[in-house]
């Protein structure tokens, strides 16, 4: 919640705009004034400009732009930046041998895009060596994703064994972070699972919290040795990666897949 003081001259106009009965209240009227705003600036630019310039999470600037994981990333490549989407060195891809002993990880808003743009995620909801765990608070996202999308994504969270809810602080960088950012990094913490994140702004965040975390793409790699994902597969999940786009460190596309 945003505490804002008005007085003078703006006060005596919210008071007259609620005289007048064109608004109920004077916080209905803020609010107005604030969603207007939207229709003044341009908000992919403003996306941009937070996200360059304020450091806020990727899905943040998703949010502010209002356009899908995509389209935002190739408007902020036309304005000349690419987002720190994906993984620049090779051993980040790699995970550890342990790293999936109890089976569960927890994966993020970006790691779920990455999965759904690839066509992943199928493999993730046919695979039931893998648990993946998402907060509740994941939920809400999901429900706005278009049909191409939705219908894998629910029957995965509609799992409630897949699902956990998590209490989420609202302090700290929550001006940087969403909501469901930050379950996603306590949920990775309380179960001591690695969280799988496109973003390195959130794995940034989850290791300042002793967070184990890798890129999405770790998890694709580690089930293609296993002998899950078989090689075209792989090399099909690339192509649609560097789409996007994401960073994919140089010589992940030798990883030892089988045929």
């Amino acid at each position: 919640m945003v505490s804002v003081e008005i007085s003078g001259a703006l006060e005596e106009l919210l008071d007259a705009l609620v005289s007048a009965g064109i608004y109920n209240s004077k916080s209905e009227a803020v609010r107005d004034a604030i969603r207007r705003l939207g229709d003044v600036y341009d908000l992919r630019d403003v996306a941009f400009r937070a996200y360059v310039d304020g450091g806020v999470s990727f899905v943040k600037a998703m949010n502010i732009a209002r356009l899908g994981f995509r389209e935002t990333a190739s408007y902020f490549l036309r304005r000349g930046f690419a987002p720190l989407l994906g993984a620049r060195e090779a051993d980040e891809v790699l995970l550890p041998a342990d790293a999936l002993g109890s089976g569960e990880v927890v994966v993020d808003i970006t790691g779920f895009e990455m999965f759904l743009e690839t066509g992943f995620l199928d493999y993730l909801v046919g695979y039931d060596g893998i648990r993946v765990l998402v907060p509740k608070q994941m939920i809400s996202y999901v429900e706005q994703l278009p049909l191409r999308y939705g219908l894998a994504y629910r029957r995965l969270i509609s799992m409630e064994e897949k699902v956990e809810s998590v209490d989420v602080p609202v302090r700290g960088r929550s001006r940087s972070f969403t909501e469901a950012e930050m379950a996603a990094v306590h949920l990775a913490r309380r179960r001591t699972v690695f969280l799988l994140s496109c973003d390195m702004r959130v794995r940034e965040l989850a290791r300042t919290m002793s967070v184990k975390t890798a890129p999405a793409t770790s998890l694709v790699v580690s089930l293609a040795r296993r002998g899950v994902v078989d090689r075209v597969f792989w090399k099909r999940y690339l192509r649609e990666a560097l789409s996007i786009p994401v960073f994919l460190p140089w010589g992940v596309e030798d990883v030892g897949v089988v045929g």
